[in-house]
């Protein structure tokens, strides 16, 4: 299979960026844009374990066919099913794991601090993007990764305000403050 030339320059613009944001209108390739960068990311050593948070259909289905037709060189596990299932997966130590992002707090509850991934890649980021939801408080906690990837083609639906949540897990404040109080815009 081969890109288009937009996919090709989002997947340059992942490698190229360790925090990037890619805002695609749905069906245009953002996660084929997303595995191209990962497999050269892997290549070049710069990436070593992916942590991808998905809708539980898109990480049962999407990724893992996707990752068959554009990296199947990568490893991937699913982290799925029971806590016992979903902890196989992780324990693995497969280059992509993939788990849905109603299991986020759980995950950051068994790890914590010795959280095992270097990468970040939230499909549907918007799904993070209220700073008082669970998954976004747990996903804090964990810090900064290497790499975060944002994936979305609805990024801030009712407001602009939606982006800051979404935002901050990837710089920790650095483009629109630490804070969500601290975020201001006019009319």
């Amino acid at each position: 299979m081969r890109l288009h030339d937009y996919q090709r320059r989002a997947a340059d613009f992942l490698v190229d960026h360790p925090f990037a944001f890619l805002m695609l209108e749905v069906g245009l390739g953002k996660t084929a844009a997303t595995l191209t960068a990962l497999r050269r990311l892997v290549a070049y050593g710069e990436v070593r374990r992916v942590l991808v948070v998905a809708p539980k259909r898109v990480a049962e289905h999407v990724w893992p066919a996707e990752r068959e037709r554009w990296a199947p060189d990568l490893d991937m596990a699913l982290a799925v099913g029971t806590p016992a299932e979903r902890m196989a997966a992780i324990t693995a130590e497969k280059t992509i794991t993939v788990i849905g992002r109603d299991n986020v707090p759980w995950l950051v509850d068994q790890f914590g601090r010795a959280w095992p991934f270097d990468t970040l890649v939230l499909d549907e980021s918007q799904s993070f993007k209220d700073h008082g939801s669970q998954r976004f408080k747990a996903l804090r906690k964990v810090g900064q990764h290497k790499r975060t990837i944002l994936l979305s083609a609805t990024p801030a639906s009712e407001s602009l305000l939606g982006l800051w949540a979404q935002v901050f897990l990837g710089d920790r404040g650095q483009r629109l403050g630490k804070a969500f109080t601290a975020v201001s815009y006019t009319h």
